[in-house]
């Protein structure tokens, strides 16, 4: 009776795919369950089941990552993967796993060993400059470095103006007057200006001589005839310079000169003891803590089976091989069970069929919702027919050591027949998993 309502449920799916498929202007939403229960019109696809649940797409992390095209048009794609025992979806630019809401972190394992060094990074970006700290103590002065190498001389400075003149000191004593006149000669014709010459550096001024005494005047003679002008005689010998006057006031400072090139520094002295450090200041206050992160899962188990139970008849409820899962949880859980199966008939005779139950045993008690399922191996022809199921379920736990488990038996088969259920994983095809998730 089962088999028939599920070939004519399949058949209903199929044929309203395509009756939705041409009316998809028409209606807008689609609603799949066994009570005619209308579809909820915010929802697009509507399913209800108090039995059975989705089996999402199991795919390895390889097959995972290899789907093709991925973009902004895939955005929410679903699968699991079992590699990880993790939901996956694409969020348009990345896989995001699906976390859970993990528990209290357990305690710090022993250290391991501390691996080699890594290269060196790239140098950050020079932070603000803190604000300085005291100056310690200055250190004791260090010996005195040798002397340097005199440095050239600067080039003199241009000379600053003249400073105004300094008063007259008092006149010296006037000298004597020389011996005698001489005759007064003839006066030569003017001869003509010769060009200026120029104007030659000004000597160092001689002390003044002291003048002499004059002499005594001789008795006037006659007056003569003027004779010719005779030639200028040649000029009496200077008079001793007198005494210098007392010094005038000095005149003010002419402009500083330009600097000279500064001369090669001489070499450094030794650098002198270091004095001691200052005290440390005042570490800064502590920032505020940020949030806690969300916990992640804190349990997830993944076995396979390890044998096929061959030839089975019998309709005894029978744990599959391999398929079973010990745990201790902590306190209050919530538990997701996944669960699939193969079966094959032993039989090559068209028509040849297996009615075969696949169960989820929670410490050694059947779970009644959720954690069964039935499904059908057939053979459509003269040769061996596979057929596999899946459970979907999950249920809260308290805090204590769980057992669960995969169980199967037979309900019904054909005459001469009999079914090959599960496997071993690392030779066999649908050999059976059981994925277990905890959350706290």
């Amino acid at each position: 009776m089962k088999q028939g309502l599920r070939i004519t449920f399949l058949t209903g799916i199929f044929i309203s795919v395509v009756f939705l498929t041409g009316l998809r202007a028409q209606n807008q939403n689609v609603a799949i369950n066994n009570t005619g229960q209308p579809p909820d019109a915010a929802a697009m696809l509507d399913i209800f089941s108090s039995s059975k649940g989705i089996l999402i797409p199991r795919l390895t992390t390889v097959q995972r990552t290899s789907i093709t095209p991925l973009g902004l048009t895939q955005q929410g794609l679903l699968v699991f993967d079992k590699d990880l025992n993790q939901f996956w979806y694409w969020d348009g630019t990345q896989w995001i796993p699906i976390q859970g809401t993990p528990g209290p972190a357990g305690p710090t394992g022993p250290a391991g060993i501390s691996g080699t060094n890594g290269s060196n990074g790239l140098n950050g970006a020079t932070g603000a400059q803190g604000p300085a700290g005291a100056n310690g103590i200055d250190g004791a002065t260090g010996p005195q470095g040798t002397a340097g190498l005199p440095g050239t001389n600067g080039l003199n400075g241009a000379t600053g103006p003249q400073g105004p003149a300094g008063p007259t000191g008092p006149q010296g004593l006037v000298g004597p007057t020389g011996f005698g006149v001489g005759p007064i000669g003839p006066t030569g014709a003017t001869g003509l200006n010769g060009p200026t010459g120029p104007q030659g550096i000004a000597g160092v001024n001689g002390t003044t001589g002291v003048a002499g005494a004059n002499g005594i005047d001789g008795a006037t003679g006659p007056t003569g005839a003027t004779g010719a002008a005779g030639a200028n005689g040649t000029n009496g010998i200077n008079g001793a310079t007198g005494p210098t006057g007392p010094a005038g006031a000095a005149g003010a400072n002419g402009t500083n000169g330009t600097n000279g090139i500064n001369g090669v520094t001489g070499p450094t002295g030794a650098t002198g003891v270091a004095g001691t450090n200052g005290t440390n200041g005042s570490n800064g206050t502590n920032g505020a803590i940020g949030a806690t992160g969300p916990t992640g899962i804190i349990q997830k188990y993944h076995v396979f089976g390890t044998a096929g139970r061959l030839a089975v008849t019998s309709t005894t409820v029978t744990v599959q091989p391999g398929l079973t899962q010990t745990f201790t949880t902590t306190g209050p859980t919530t538990v997701f069970v996944w669960a699939t199966i193969g079966a094959r008939s032993t039989a090559t005779t068209t028509g040849a069929y297996a009615n075969i139950d696949m169960m989820i045993y929670l410490d050694g008690t059947f779970l009644p919702l959720g954690g069964w399922n039935r499904f059908q191996v057939t053979n459509p022809s003269l040769s061996n027919s596979f057929g596999t199921c899946a459970i979907n379920t999950s249920f809260t736990l308290a805090a204590g050591t769980h057992t669960i488990d995969l169980r199967t038996k037979i309900l019904t088969v054909s005459a001469g027949n009999s079914a090959d259920i599960g496997g071993n994983a690392a030779t066999d095809t649908n050999p059976g998993e059981l994925s277990i998730m905890i959350l706290y």
